[in-house]
């Protein structure tokens, strides 16, 4: 698991120290998932090039092997 928080969404100040009242997300949902999916990509291919260079083998899970693996 990657993690990924406010801070690379780019998030303010006052979002990430509750300046704000407003309650829910700062962006627009699909704001944010394209944000998190171009930082979190080039971060898992890293990853999985560095354990190739171990020797081991890696891949990405589909959301249905996750939730097979979780459950």
């Amino acid at each position: 698991m990657l993690p990924f928080s406010y801070l690379e969404l780019g998030a303010s100040a006052n979002v990430l120290f509750g300046g704000s009242k407003k309650r829910g997300l700062p962006y627009p949902r699909s704001y944010i998932f394209e944000r998190a999916l171009n930082i979190l990509s080039p971060k898992g291919d890293q990853i999985t090039r560095l354990l190739h260079r171990l020797g081991l083998q890696a891949k990405q899970l589909t959301n249905e092997q996750l939730a097979r693996l979780f459950l």
